[in-house]
């Protein structure tokens, strides 16, 4: 949950540094905190290591470095402000969207599915991040409910039950 209040544009670390304190009290809520920046950057280190495209931004970045000096100048630059930039933007691309401002939050309905997909050019680790996290159901609680309601309608005692009948107990949770 803390990774998706992160990835979510309107709340980033501010409702985590907001609510922590009355969590955890005033003695753990700096850990707790410390905790869930980890838990980030661990993900998007992650994110990046099954990435092959940085890891040969990274790679082109040392070559173009190590050729910088020895070939053309402004013959290089091009392909040194390409490269350097990605990587820039792979290693740093967690900095850059929470120093971002915090989205206003409004009574209109929010598409945060369609943000990462607008913004997936400028954050792509953290767009395939916001992906993977928003596509999980945060809860088990539809799918178990389905199941203790039918073993409550379809037990011993009423196994004469017309399927009618039993459709209309389980529609109305009776």
């Amino acid at each position: 949950m803390t990774v998706a209040i992160v990835l979510d544009p309107r709340y980033k670390f501010m409702l985590i540094e907001y609510f922590f304190p009355k969590l955890y009290g005033n003695d753990l809520y700096e850990i707790e905190i410390e905790k869930a920046r980890k838990l980030c950057y661990d993900l998007l280190d992650e994110y990046k290591s099954k990435c092959p495209d940085l890891s040969e931004r990274s790679h082109q970045l040392d070559n173009a470095s190590a050729s910088f000096s020895t070939q053309d100048d402004l013959s290089n630059y091009d392909t040194y402000v390409i490269v350097a930039s990605g990587a820039e933007n792979a290693k740093s691309e967690l900095d850059a969207y929470l120093d971002e401002k915090v989205l206003p939050r409004t009574d209109e309905f929010f598409d945060i599915c369609n943000y990462c997909k607008v913004t997936r050019f400028k954050y792509p680790m953290l767009s395939k991040i916001a992906r993977d996290i928003f596509a999980a159901p945060i809860s088990t609680v539809a799918s178990e409910s389905a199941f203790s309601t039918g073993g409550r309608h379809v037990g011993s005692p009423r196994s004469r039950l017309h399927p009618t009948t039993l459709e209309a107990l389980v529609c109305t949770q009776s």
